[in-house]
């Protein structure tokens, strides 16, 4: 869904829409992209 950089840290978080841990993980290892671990998130929308 989305990439952040952080440039201080030279590392990158990306956000994922999937029912499972698994997806993620195959996704990144066909597209050769290297990843230290895989965590659930819960997006909080912003206030209108």
């Amino acid at each position: 869904m989305r990439s952040n950089f952080y440039p201080n840290d030279q590392r990158c978080t990306c956000l994922f829409e999937t029912q499972t841990r698994e997806a993620v993980e195959s996704v990144n290892k066909a597209a050769s992209i290297p990843f230290d671990k895989v965590e659930e998130v819960i997006d909080i929308p912003p206030l209108s």
